[in-house]
């Protein structure tokens, strides 16, 4: 009988997002929905194991530990140190413009690789590509399902929404 392979082990970091200037307010918002679509992707994948409920997604001032994050050399130290991470992967897009999505990767070894996802598809074909040839590259199956289609416009709405529901508990606390 043969060796059952370990998990790949990965940590996704909160996508980094470009936006207009209108939707300013809601790109942390985007940004988690986006991770946690991202999370309920890969999730039930048999031969990763995604970092979920251990590592939080933002610091003690609500900032996104994103790549752009003033202590995500810390962050990576402890996913690979502490968490024995292999990877820590975020996307980096813009959600102004149909541009390409990019998958950034860093290994436990320093080595890091961008994957982007040719231009012009939605957003979520956009993802979903990226993905796709980033578990082909780690010799990995592919994801248990293929995403839901969603736009750019999609992501902003749902972020809008969201903000919106934020706000009126927000009010209600205080």
């Amino acid at each position: 009988m043969p060796l059952a392979r370990f998990p790949h082990r990965v940590t996704f970091l909160a996508p980094s997002l470009r936006v207009g200037t209108g939707d300013a307010d809601v790109a942390g918002v985007a940004a988690l929905l986006l991770h946690h679509v991202l999370l309920e992707h890969l999730l039930r994948h048999g031969e990763l194991a995604v970092a979920q409920d251990e590592f939080r997604i933002a610091d003690g001032e609500n900032r996104l530990l994103d790549a752009g994050h003033p202590a995500i050399a810390e962050v990576k130290r402890f996913q690979f140190g502490e968490n024995r991470r292999d990877e820590v992967l975020w996307l980096s897009l813009s959600l102004e413009a149909p541009d390409p999505v990019t998958l950034c990767s860093e290994s436990a070894a320093g080595e890091t690789r961008e994957l982007a996802s040719p231009p012009g598809r939605p957003l979520g074909e956009a993802v979903e590509y990226c993905l796709r040839c980033w578990l082909e590259a780690r010799h990995l199956g592919a994801a248990p399902a293929e995403l839901e289609a969603f736009t750019n416009e999609d992501l902003l709405a749902a972020a809008r929404r969201a903000q919106a529901v934020l706000a009126s508990v927000q009010a209600e606390d205080a």
